[in-house]
């Protein structure tokens, strides 16, 4: 696959609010946020874990084409640089980032399928 520049426009893209569960409100993670991008056969996931007691808060972000996941990651933000960055509350920032560029989501799930279809063919 090649890479294009995929517009915000042609992504359908959701983002809401995680329920906790009775497990999860005795641990230190807060329910949080999970959002998807999504434009053929590529799909991004991503979830907001806020870890109050810790002051961090950790996104994951999967990378599917064809339902195949292709990359994941995950980052850790600490209380300080995410209110040094963005003055907002957490669902805003959670909410900013997720919708900061899907297109470019996108872009990496494709690079990433790229990648991941080398690696099987060499091995």
């Amino acid at each position: 696959m090649q890479r294009t520049s995929i517009p915000p426009t042609d992504v359908d893209s959701t983002f809401e609010p995680i329920e906790s569960s009775p497990t999860e409100r005795s641990d230190a993670a807060t329910a949080g946020f999970r959002g998807t991008h999504a434009h053929g056969e590529c799909t991004v996931r991503r979830e907001y874990r806020p870890h109050i007691e810790a002051g961090t808060l950790e996104i994951r972000s999967e990378y599917y084409v064809g339902g195949t996941l292709v990359q994941s990651n995950t980052r850790r933000l600490i209380e300080d640089e995410r209110s040094s960055r963005f003055e907002a509350s957490i669902a805003e920032f959670c909410r900013a980032d997720h919708h900061g560029d899907p297109g470019v989501d996108i872009e990496t799930a494709i690079e990433a399928a790229d990648r991941y279809s080398r690696a099987n063919r060499e091995s």
